[in-house]
């Protein structure tokens, strides 16, 4: 049977820059490998991979130990010279800036090889996974393992026992959209969840909140299009509430709305000219648009005192003349609030 060969390490030339922990763990794996070479051998061998600066710190220790030295005593010189102080800092810097990329056996095999140089460890150690996992594995591992973990083995395990689980669902969901043409389902079964035009989720009841909001303002406008551009179509407020439920106008009342027949706010009760009220009622058919001119009892006086002529008055009555032009010229919708307001007495049973 073949016996079977192992690389050399590469040299080491003993500068700041040069790695020392990496290079003098493959010496100790190769050392490994042969059990059967003696010690001092082992010295020689080291002292021809040494070069520059280290290839004379060599040279010194063995000018000035000569056959005292040992391999033990060797080993324990040569870490000592050679060991960088600032390892283990810079490597736990690295180690907080580790984060979790999607491949649990990645990250913990990363994990490990810095914190060989790092030492973190019980609290720190856990600290610096959670911190690099996300919410779901933090979640799947809780939901796995209640409890305290104060071993660091145990806690490495169970981490990534819970990143493999997210991971296998995860790839499961792919494969399901995949599956369904690449189109993800949207809501759970009998959710009723769908996608607008927008590109938002919205589950059935938001659907037909919108539905609504949209009829309602469909109706709206479509009253303000019926809406007559002059005069008015009830002559008072009895007739516009003659035939509209005593329930609706008392609703529409209680709401504040300007128009009690309809219940909208974009006109007053005289000029009511929907079809259908604010909660969708049938109401009556509304009659031909009235002049506004002659719509109001005050108007109607108005006209009257036209026709007949003025009697001739005297100058000291020059201020209740001008005063009678003024109410004349009163403008139409304080008239229509004066006429409600008279003929609220008159529909008070509404």
């Amino acid at each position: 049977m073949a016996k079977l060969k192992i690389k050399e390490p590469e040299k080491f030339d003993g500068k700041p820059k040069t790695p020392f922990r990496s290079w003098w763990e493959s010496i100790q794996e190769f050392t490994a490998f042969h059990p059967d070479t003696a010690e001092r051998q082992w010295i020689t061998w080291v002292g021809f991979l040494l070069s520059d600066e280290a290839k004379e710190w060599q040279q010194h220790r063995r000018r000035t130990l000569r056959d005292a030295d040992t391999w033990v005593q060797y080993q324990i010189a040569i870490q000592e010279e050679y060991h960088d102080p600032r390892e283990a800092a810079d490597a736990f810097v690295k180690l907080e800036k580790l984060r979790y990329q999607g491949d649990i056996k990645a990250y913990l095999t990363a994990f490990r090889a810095l914190n060989i140089h790092a030492g973190s460890n019980e609290q720190g150690l856990q600290r610096v996974i959670d911190l690099a996992m996300p919410d779901n594995i933090l979640e799947m591992r809780a939901s796995q393992f209640r409890g305290v973990l104060n071993d660091d083995e145990g806690f490495l395990s169970t981490t990534y026992e819970a990143g493999k689980q997210v991971e296998r669902l995860k790839a499961l969901k792919a494969e399901r959209t995949e599956a369904r043409g690449g189109q993800p389902r949207v809501g759970g079964a009998g959710s009723g969840s769908t996608t607008g035009k927008d590109g938002k989720t919205y589950s059935r009841r938001q659907k037909d909140q919108k539905k609504d909001r949209g009829q309602s303002g469909q109706r709206a406008q479509t009253a303000r299009q019926q809406q007559p551009a002059n005069g008015r179509r009830w002559e008072g407020t009895n007739q516009a509430l003659e035939g509209v439920p005593r329930s609706e106008v008392t609703k529409h009342k209680e709401a504040k709305a300007s128009c009690w027949r309809c219940g909208y706010n974009s006109h007053r009760t005289h000029f009511c000219y929907p079809r259908k009220t604010i909660g969708g009622t049938d109401l009556p058919e509304a009659p031909a648009a009235v002049s506004g001119a002659t719509s109001s009892k005050r108007q109607r006086e108005v006209e009257a005192t036209k026709e007949a002529p003025r009697p001739k008055q005297a100058r000291t009555a020059a201020a209740q003349i001008e005063d009678h032009d003024m109410r004349e010229t009163i403008p139409i919708w304080a008239e229509d609030s004066e006429e409600e307001e008279e003929n609220f007495e008159d529909c008070a049973d509404f």
